[in-house]
């Protein structure tokens, strides 16, 4: 079954979620996605206070700040790196610019786009830097999704791969890519973080079902 990610928005009562997220890991197969980025308060300091107790928990993660600023963003997940438990989701537009050297093992390669037929273009970008793990998210629809995943099938080889359709319409085909060629599948902690999202719970119980 594909492994959920679920993204936590986690800054309000950050404690005491942590602990809620950890309980949870026993009941649900997950890894929770932090979104620094959407903190009223993403300072860096405070962000390494956080990303303490969560090693004290020693909880699985995926660590995520979106920004078009190389020079934050180099700061930013220089923290992560110096936390086993972290994997770093970096977009492509932020990796190709700076000389940090981020872990194989421990990076997701993330791309988001708005046109669909800019997939393939997009996909052997990603494959060419040699992560093991890839996100390609963009708001696909029911006809060409199946180009897509059928794309993908048949031309990825053992690497590490999500791709994550965006929109209310295309909530259903999040399930379709779980199903098909996507090893992790995004949802909500809680509340959505973008349109389209299942909540974590409810996405566990549907993908426990069908398999």
């Amino acid at each position: 079954m594909a492994v959920i990610v679920a993204s936590v928005i986690p800054e309000k009562d950050y404690e005491n979620q942590i602990k809620l997220i950890s309980k949870k890991l026993d009941d649900f197969h997950f890894i929770p996605e932090f979104r620094m980025d959407l903190w009223t308060n993403n300072q860096k300091d405070y962000i390494e206070k956080y990303m303490k107790i969560v090693d004290d928990y020693s909880l699985p993660n995926i660590f995520t700040f979106r920004t078009e600023e190389l020079s934050i963003a180099d700061q930013i997940y220089k923290i992560p790196l110096n936390h086993e438990n972290s994997i770093l989701d970096i977009d492509i537009s932020i990796i190709s610019r700076n000389s940090i050297n981020y872990p194989q093992n421990r990076t997701i390669l993330s791309s988001h786009f708005s046109n669909p037929l800019e997939f393939r273009n997009r996909f052997e970008k990603l494959a060419k830097y040699g992560k093991v793990a890839i996100k390609l998210a963009s708001t696909f629809d029911s006809e060409n999704i199946l180009d897509i995943l059928w794309y993908v099938k048949h031309t990825d080889g053992e690497r590490i791969l999500s791709i994550v359709p965006q929109g209310n319409e295309n909530q259903s085909l999040r399930i379709v890519s779980a199903l098909t060629v996507s090893d992790f599948i995004y949802s909500s902690f809680d509340k959505p973080v973008i349109a389209g999202q299942y909540n974590m719970e409810l996405l566990f119980k549907i993908l426990e079902m069908i398999y």
